[in-house]
């Protein structure tokens, strides 16, 4: 999706996640949503629409890939809260890793490039990152309902500006 959309599109139709988790836990998981929550989804998806000015003639596939990017990740969600409670986090996070290793192997393996040892240290860095992610996120379904949770997710707008600080602007002495 972002190699076919600008990244404000894909990212506000991937911020959609967050709104289907909402329906998703008040249908299937049967958690309590109250007004203001459904308020706020409403709202989000006004915002949504907003961004990425739904003109029907200009929708491609960049916009549908993004789309579906956001209802497996909000099932994905719900699947993880409704498993969380029975099975271990080292149990749900090897799976995952695992999963994540069968997707990308393919890919990896026909597009093989020897990295750095610079660019192993990053992807060693990227690797530990996502992995205590992972493993948070993982505790904090088990711990609190899925439509609290997932909206933490908006957090990303607040890292991404801090991140494009710290290693554009920053780094370029300004």
């Amino acid at each position: 999706a972002f190699a076919l959309l600008p990244l404000s599109d894909g990212y506000a139709i991937l911020f959609l996640a967050p709104i289907l988790v909402t329906a998703i836990s008040a249908i299937f998981l049967k958690e309590e949503v109250g007004w203001r929550r459904w308020s706020a989804a409403a709202a989000g998806f006004v915002g949504v629409m907003i961004v990425v000015r739904p003109e029907f003639v200009t929708l491609g596939v960049g916009h549908l890939l993004a789309l579906i990017a956001a209802v497996l990740g909000a099932i994905s969600f719900c699947v993880l809260k409704r498993i969380g409670s029975g099975e271990t986090s080292a149990s749900i996070l090897f799976v995952l890793f695992l999963s994540i290793i069968g997707v990308s192997a393919p890919g990896a393996i026909t597009h093989w490039t020897t990295p750095s040892l610079e660019g192993l240290g990053t992807m060693a860095l990227a690797g530990l990152l996502m992995g205590m992610g992972q493993a948070a996120l993982v505790i904090a379904t088990r711990e609190a309902p899925a439509v609290v949770v997932a909206p933490f997710q908006y957090t990303q707008m607040i890292w991404a500006v801090a991140f494009f600080y710290l290693f554009f602007y920053a780094a370029m002495g300004m």
